[in-house]
Protein backbone atom coordinates (compact mmCIF):
# COMPACT_ATOMS: atom_id res chain seq x y z
CA UNK A 1 0.00 0.00 0.00
CA UNK A 2 2.54 2.64 0.72
CA UNK A 3 4.32 1.55 -2.44
CA UNK A 4 1.29 3.00 -4.45
CA UNK A 5 1.07 6.08 -2.50
CA UNK A 6 4.32 6.84 -3.08
CA UNK A 7 4.51 6.49 -6.94
CA UNK A 8 1.05 7.87 -7.16
CA UNK A 9 2.52 10.95 -5.50
CA UNK A 10 5.08 10.97 -7.77
CA UNK A 11 3.01 10.47 -10.90
CA UNK A 12 0.93 13.67 -9.87
CA UNK A 13 3.92 15.97 -9.13
CA UNK A 14 5.18 14.82 -12.57
CA UNK A 15 2.17 15.87 -14.65
CA UNK A 16 1.58 19.04 -12.07
CA UNK A 17 5.73 19.76 -13.10
CA UNK A 18 4.56 19.43 -17.12
CA UNK A 19 1.60 21.20 -16.87
CA UNK A 20 3.10 23.86 -15.49
CA UNK A 21 6.59 24.00 -17.67
CA UNK A 22 4.30 23.42 -21.26
CA UNK A 23 1.02 24.67 -20.82
CA UNK A 24 2.13 28.39 -19.15
CA UNK A 25 4.11 30.35 -21.84
CA UNK A 26 4.59 33.99 -20.97
CA UNK A 27 2.19 36.72 -22.82
CA UNK A 28 2.59 40.01 -22.10
CA UNK A 29 0.64 43.06 -22.59
CA UNK A 30 2.42 45.18 -25.29
CA UNK A 31 4.51 44.01 -28.33
CA UNK A 32 8.05 44.93 -27.72
CA UNK A 33 9.29 43.16 -30.64
CA UNK A 34 12.80 42.97 -29.53
CA UNK A 35 13.02 46.79 -28.39
CA UNK A 36 15.64 46.33 -25.75
CA UNK A 37 18.15 44.60 -28.11
CA UNK A 38 17.51 46.97 -30.66
CA UNK A 39 18.28 49.63 -28.08
CA UNK A 40 21.91 47.68 -26.80
CA UNK A 41 22.86 47.11 -30.38
CA UNK A 42 22.00 51.15 -31.45
CA UNK A 43 24.15 51.82 -27.55
CA UNK A 44 26.47 50.04 -29.00
CA UNK A 45 26.71 51.32 -32.60
CA UNK A 46 25.22 55.24 -32.49
CA UNK A 47 26.22 55.74 -36.03
CA UNK A 48 23.19 52.98 -37.02
CA UNK A 49 20.62 55.44 -36.42
CA UNK A 50 18.57 54.59 -39.89
CA UNK A 51 19.04 51.02 -38.76
CA UNK A 52 17.71 51.69 -35.10
CA UNK A 53 14.66 53.86 -36.80
CA UNK A 54 13.78 50.48 -38.89
CA UNK A 55 13.45 48.81 -36.28
CA UNK A 56 11.44 51.15 -34.19
CA UNK A 57 8.86 51.66 -37.24
CA UNK A 58 8.81 47.83 -37.92
CA UNK A 59 7.76 47.60 -34.13
CA UNK A 60 5.19 49.75 -33.66
CA UNK A 61 3.75 48.78 -37.32
CA UNK A 62 3.71 45.58 -35.92
CA UNK A 63 2.25 46.80 -32.40
CA UNK A 64 -0.07 48.78 -33.86
CA UNK A 65 -1.87 45.90 -35.72
CA UNK A 66 -2.85 44.07 -32.28
CA UNK A 67 -3.45 47.39 -30.68
CA UNK A 68 -0.21 46.42 -27.84
CA UNK A 69 1.64 49.35 -28.71
CA UNK A 70 3.89 49.86 -25.09
CA UNK A 71 4.26 53.06 -23.52
CA UNK A 72 7.16 55.14 -24.84
CA UNK A 73 7.57 53.69 -28.08
CA UNK A 74 5.79 56.23 -29.78
CA UNK A 75 7.91 58.53 -28.26
CA UNK A 76 11.30 57.14 -28.88
CA UNK A 77 10.58 56.99 -32.42
CA UNK A 78 9.67 60.51 -32.37
CA UNK A 79 13.35 61.31 -30.27
CA UNK A 80 14.49 59.42 -33.54
CA UNK A 81 13.54 61.43 -36.12
CA UNK A 82 14.15 65.23 -34.15
CA UNK A 83 17.87 63.46 -34.49
CA UNK A 84 17.27 62.61 -38.12
CA UNK A 85 16.07 66.14 -38.38
CA UNK A 86 12.50 64.88 -39.75
CA UNK A 87 10.46 67.58 -37.48
CA UNK A 88 6.97 66.79 -38.91
CA UNK A 89 7.31 63.05 -37.98
CA UNK A 90 8.70 63.23 -34.95
CA UNK A 91 5.75 65.63 -34.13
CA UNK A 92 3.46 63.13 -35.26
CA UNK A 93 5.00 60.42 -33.11
CA UNK A 94 5.26 62.87 -30.08
CA UNK A 95 1.28 63.30 -30.93
CA UNK A 96 0.52 59.57 -31.02
CA UNK A 97 2.04 59.49 -27.87
CA UNK A 98 0.02 61.68 -25.80
CA UNK A 99 -3.03 60.49 -27.61
CA UNK A 100 -2.14 56.62 -26.23
CA UNK A 101 -0.83 57.65 -23.27
CA UNK A 102 -2.31 60.92 -21.81
CA UNK A 103 -0.22 60.95 -18.50
CA UNK A 104 3.02 61.77 -20.95
CA UNK A 105 1.14 64.95 -22.53
CA UNK A 106 3.23 67.04 -20.28
CA UNK A 107 6.11 65.88 -21.90
CA UNK A 108 5.15 65.45 -25.15
CA UNK A 109 3.43 68.94 -25.62
CA UNK A 110 7.19 70.31 -24.14
CA UNK A 111 8.67 68.42 -27.01
CA UNK A 112 6.06 69.56 -29.32
CA UNK A 113 6.63 73.01 -28.18
CA UNK A 114 10.25 73.05 -28.57
CA UNK A 115 9.77 71.69 -32.39
CA UNK A 116 7.39 74.75 -33.09
CA UNK A 117 10.06 77.09 -31.73
CA UNK A 118 13.19 75.49 -34.12
CA UNK A 119 13.70 77.29 -37.16
CA UNK A 120 13.94 74.74 -39.90
CA UNK A 121 12.41 74.42 -43.72
CA UNK A 122 11.16 71.03 -42.77
CA UNK A 123 9.56 71.97 -40.19
CA UNK A 124 5.93 71.57 -40.85
CA UNK A 125 2.87 73.29 -38.95
CA UNK A 126 2.54 71.41 -36.00
CA UNK A 127 -1.24 72.26 -35.59
CA UNK A 128 -1.84 70.23 -39.00
CA UNK A 129 0.50 67.54 -37.43
CA UNK A 130 -1.38 67.30 -34.44
CA UNK A 131 -5.10 67.26 -37.14
CA UNK A 132 -3.19 64.47 -39.16
CA UNK A 133 -1.67 62.28 -35.94
CA UNK A 134 -5.81 61.96 -34.74
CA UNK A 135 -7.17 61.17 -38.21
CA UNK A 136 -4.64 58.34 -38.36
CA UNK A 137 -5.13 57.12 -35.03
Amino acid sequence: MRFIKKSHTKAVAAVCLSALISGCGVKTMYEWDGYSSHLLSYYKHPEELQKFSEKLYDGIQKAEETNTVPPGIYAEYGYVQLAMNDMSTAALYFTKEKEKWPESAYLMDKALGKIAKMPSDETTDIQETNETAGATK
